[in-house]
């Protein structure tokens, strides 16, 4: 399994209209069914953004909990828990509920930053959790 890639081939209807809110979802964690697999502590490429997006909100569910103390952030290459903290995600708590992310505001990323885990704390033994992302092209 690997990462998602935004924008996806064939992932505009008509074209590449910017202003259309899309959603993407990825999972994670020591599990081969993961599409990202996390087997130690580190950063992890969870969306590979390939140019400028507006980030409108993320939510995050753990569905299975993590190894106790590990913990999790969610940002991307500049700002390691821009779009979830610690708390936020919870990661040694599983749940039905989606998360919101601690992003209050929309985020206008120029550049096309990837979105990121990090892992920090105990290694993952045991966990999945999965992302979704809420986002429009910003062309």
């Amino acid at each position: 399994m690997a990462n998602k890639t935004i924008p996806e081939r064939g992932g505009n209807a008509g074209g590449n209209y910017p202003g259309i809110v899309k959603f993407k979802k990825v999972t994670f964690g020591p599990d081969t069914t993961a599409d990202v697999l996390v087997t130690d502590c580190g950063v992890y490429k969870l969306f590979d953004v390939g140019e400028p997006i507006v980030v409108l909100t993320s939510w995050t569910q753990i569905n299975t909990a993590f190894t106790a103390s590990v913990d999790a952030t969610l940002g991307d290459t500049a700002s390691a828990a821009r779009l979830a903290d610690v708390g936020t995600v919870a990661s040694t708590t599983a749940g039905a509920a989606l998360v919101a992310s601690t992003l209050a505001v929309p985020f206008n990323d120029t550049i096309g930053l990837d979105i990121n885990l990090t892992l920090t704390g105990a290694v993952p033994a045991a966990g999945l959790g999965t992302v979704w992302l809420k986002y429009a092209i910003a062309d």
